[in-house]
């Protein structure tokens, strides 16, 4: 594993740095797509960073869940973020949120990150 690329991951740096350093061309059409991966082997190189993620879902969405009750919203008729299955998930590396850039086109199912390098290539 390249270690020194993952500092790159942060949110920190993308937010402090890259993203600063690096705007959006107006002249550029960005598209996005995210992976979802239910379940990988202890022997995958995503494994550790995927339990990480999955345990931070679930703890971000019991906070907005609880946010929401806190602001007396169940009788709403709008289904809130925590309660669409469909927005969660992640690559391993990536949680879906977070892949959402520019058009995002959609979600590919039982994909990796790893996988999703071959099928986007030439996009």
């Amino acid at each position: 594993m390249d270690t020194p690329a993952y500092a790159n991951l942060t949110s920190t740096f993308l937010n402090d740095i890259f993203n600063p350093a690096t705007p959006d061309d107006p002249t550029v059409k960005y598209f996005s797509v995210a992976g979802r991966i239910d379940t990988v082997s202890i022997w995958h190189p995503f494994w550790f960073t995927k339990m990480v993620l999955d345990s931070f879902e679930e703890g971000y969405r019991a906070s907005l869940r609880a946010a929401w009750e806190k602001e007396d919203r169940p009788n709403s008729s709008k289904i809130p973020l925590w309660a669409q299955e469909r927005e969660w998930g992640n690559d391993g590396l990536v949680t879906i949120q977070s892949a959402k850039w520019g058009e995002f086109l959609g979600i590919m199912e039982g994909c990796d990150r790893e996988l999703q390098k071959y099928h986007t290539l030439g996009c």
